[in-house]
């Protein structure tokens, strides 16, 4: 894989490596990290899909993300909800544009975010507190799985198109679809809105066979279906 890292280079690197014969038929797959997008200040999802544009022939892997790397909340918050939602968020962002795949960093940590030589301590989906022996998983955990247990090996992404009930007001869910080898739909959807927000949290599915699947998401969570079109 080449880059390995923001996706805001992801331009510049292309061009530079795939355009070149020589060096591109060295190339697999693209790595790209997570940082610069983890606060939402840029839209850097949109430079993967012109990416998959333009070189369909390499995928796209997310090799690196975690919590806690920002100095102003470095290190682990016990019990955020808030990184599993951040965590949800970026999955399911960069499988809708066009990565294969999802890495974390680092699954399993103690309960400063090391060790680590550079004291660049971080979050984990799983911490360990070595005094008690006890294993604390982290909503991060918990939002890996929604994937991970779900989107098997080998599942296609399928289209899906999501619209609001106001035609000025844009979806408050976030969603992404699959279709599986065993031939069953995975659907996973984040609602990343506070409660204060006041937003209908109420959605409909509406599924190729016409069939209806009337759902609720409350704020601030994550949920997956799996269902199947027979």
């Amino acid at each position: 894989m080449m880059l390995d890292d923001q996706r805001s280079h992801l331009t510049k690197w292309t061009q530079v490596v795939l355009e070149d014969k020589e060096a591109a038929k060295y190339i697999s797959g693209i790595g790209v990290h997570w940082y610069a997008s983890v606060e939402d200040l840029f839209p850097q999802f949109v430079h993967m899909d012109a990416a998959h544009v333009k070189y369909p022939d390499k995928y796209i892997m997310a090799t690196e993300a975690c919590e806690g790397f920002l100095p102003w909340s470095q290190g682990p918050q016990l019990g955020s909800f808030a990184r599993g939602e951040t965590y949800a968020h970026d999955i399911l962002q960069d499988l809708n544009h066009y990565a294969v795949g999802w890495t974390d960093w680092n699954a399993l940590l103690n309960m400063t975010g090391g060790p680590n030589w550079a004291n660049n301590e971080v979050d984990a989906p799983i911490l360990l507190d070595h005094d008690s022996k006890t294993l604390h998983k982290q909503p991060m955990f918990y939002a890996l799985g929604h994937f991970s247990k779900f989107i098997l090996p080998g599942s296609i992404r399928i289209g899906m198109n999501s619209s609001s009930t106001h035609p000025t007001v844009a979806p408050p869910m976030e969603c992404t679809g699959f279709l599986r080898p065993d031939g069953l739909i995975v659907l996973v959807v984040l609602n990343r809105q506070h409660a204060s927000f006041s937003v209908d949290t109420k959605y409909t599915v509406i599924l190729p066979n016409g069939k209806m699947l009337e759902m609720d998401v409350p704020e601030n969570s994550f949920q997956t279906i799996v269902l199947s079109l027979q």
